[in-house]
């Protein structure tokens, strides 16, 4: 891609010791028991900052937030994520009601794994309400203080989290909520941008930097220099996306490019392809990989290459400030979900 805490006296322990988890599995849950509400279909379960920043905390608002999410099954993409943005990430993790013992002990894990990236990351809960109540209220003091990652170094994350799950994003008996995700961890962002991505989607080396950077030199995080009409309250920053052939034998780090220089070098080799390049390309076409090719190779001349105007049925990712329209939560499952916001 060219793309806080309810829990602030959690401590991060290294050793991973079963005192460590007992004591946190037991706050997280009284968390989910007392600050729980419902979505606006009544359906959902929502858990805000179940782990992570909170807005009491040092957060410079002119800054960018990057806005996720998953399901159990996809988080081991966050740390290579985390490490690529260096910066703040909202995430909405959906679970089974059944499934939340084990989502929290893998928050646990990741925080323990990789202290410095979860400095930065609130974290929320998004469950069925659907027998919640009975699950909820027979878990036993046994069964939390069950650590099923204590055989798992961190080094393994990714095999940790997959061998503790069954699911996948779309397939968990209940249609995944991806646009309730989205709103639920864009409105937990404390900065003027944000970029809403999906999990597996990467952002380029210093994509962060170099915008802060760009908004920083124009003044745009200034209200009244960027809102001088109407058409920039509608204005974005469309970031392209390509889809990689990732390389078994590498590692994420290997196999997917940091820079449009090496990225364009791998769409030369046949390894890469605009995003939806066969699945809908209508859907992306309209971001112009020609023309943007064509321009500078600089990563870090982040500028404004040239102006589109959005057309149907278009669903470009890209930065917008935290005003941007939501996202429609009556779209879920798979496809066609994120252009209810992009239309807003």
């Amino acid at each position: 891609m060219i793309l806080l805490t309810h829990l602030g006296n959690i401590k991060i322990d290294k050793n991973l010791d079963n005192e460590y988890y007992n004591s946190n599995i037991t706050l997280m849950f009284n968390v989910i028991k007392q600050s729980s509400i419902l979505d606006s279909s009544g359906q959902m379960i929502i858990v805000h900052n179940i782990f992570g920043l909170t807005s009491s905390q040092s957060i410079n608002s002119n800054d960018i937030t990057l806005v996720t999410h998953s399901s159990l099954s996809s988080i081991y993409h966050l740390p290579f994520l985390a490490k690529r943005w260096q910066g703040y990430i909202s995430i909405a993790i959906f679970s089974l009601a059944a499934s939340l013992d084990i989502t929290i002990q893998a928050i646990l894990f990741f925080a323990k794994c990789y202290p410095s990236l979860a400095a930065k990351i609130s974290i929320h809960l998004v469950f069925p309400l659907h027998n919640s109540s009975h699950i909820l209220a027979h878990l036993s003091a046994s069964s939390l203080k069950l650590n099923s990652f204590a055989s798992f170094k961190c080094n393994h994350f990714k095999l940790a989290i997959t061998s503790q799950v069954y699911h996948q994003n779309y397939n968990h008996g209940f249609d995944y909520p991806n646009n309730l995700l989205r709103n639920v961890a864009a409105s937990n962002v404390f900065t003027k941008f944000q970029l809403i991505v999906d999990i597996d989607l990467v952002p380029s080396y210093n994509l962060k930097k170099n915008f802060i950077n760009y908004i920083h030199l124009n003044q745009l995080q200034n209200d009244s220099i960027i809102w001088k009409n109407h058409e920039d309250e509608k204005t974005v920053y469309i970031l392209p996306v390509f889809e990689v052939n990732l390389d078994d034998n590498k590692s994420e780090e290997q196999s997917i490019p940091k820079d449009k220089k090496s990225l364009l070098k791998m769409v030369e080799q046949g390894e890469c392809r605009p995003f939806y390049f066969e699945l809908c390309w209508k859907c992306q076409k309209y971001t112009n990989y020609e023309l943007w090719s064509l321009n500078s190779n600089n990563d870090d001349d982040f500028k404004n290459n040239y102006k589109v105007k959005w057309h149907d049925p278009w669903e470009p990712f890209f930065i917008s400030r935290i005003d941007a329209p939501k996202y429609d939560e009556r779209f879920r499952q798979y496809g066609f979900n994120r252009i209810s916001q992009v239309r807003g």
